[in-house]
C-alpha cells in the first residue's frame, strides 16, 4: 500500500466528494436514456466506491 498521510488521504477524499457532487449535477441536467447520463452513474458509482474506501481507512487509524 501506498504510505499516505491522514491529510493527504483526508484531501483526496474532499476532491473525490467536490467532483462527485458536480458530476451529480452535470447527470441530472441528462436524460436517463442518454448515453451520458448512463456513463456519468457509473464514473459517480465508481468514485463513491472509492471514497468509501478512503474513508474507512482514515477511520482505521
Amino acid at each position: 500500500m501506498i504510505d499516505m498521510t491522514r491529510k493527504q488521504l483526508r484531501l483526496i477524499d474532499t476532491a473525490l466528494g467536490t467532483h462527485i457532487a458536480k458530476l451529480q449535477s452535470d447527470r441530472q441536467k441528462l436524460q436517463e436514456d442518454d448515453t451520458q447520463f448512463k456513463q456519468l452513474s457509473a464514473r459517480i458509482d465508481e468514485y463513491a466506491s472509492l471514497q468509501e474506501d478512503i474513508e474507512i481507512l482514515l477511520l482505521r487509524d
